[in-house]
């Protein structure tokens, strides 16, 4: 939702926060895991799309 600028308000009552820092510091711990993760499932051979 970050990326797609939605509404800090909106984010934040719904993951509950009440700060967008910590919505933030959560959102792009979790997405640089989930990239990380991509790139390594990405780099095995047999996972890659002939």
């Amino acid at each position: 939702m970050i990326r797609h600028n939605v509404d800090n308000r909106l984010i934040m009552e719904q993951m509950g926060h009440t700060d967008i820092a910590c919505t933030e510091n959560h959102y792009h711990r979790n997405r640089r895991s989930i990239d990380a993760k991509s790139q390594i499932i990405s780099s095995i051979p047999e996972f890659q799309a002939k």
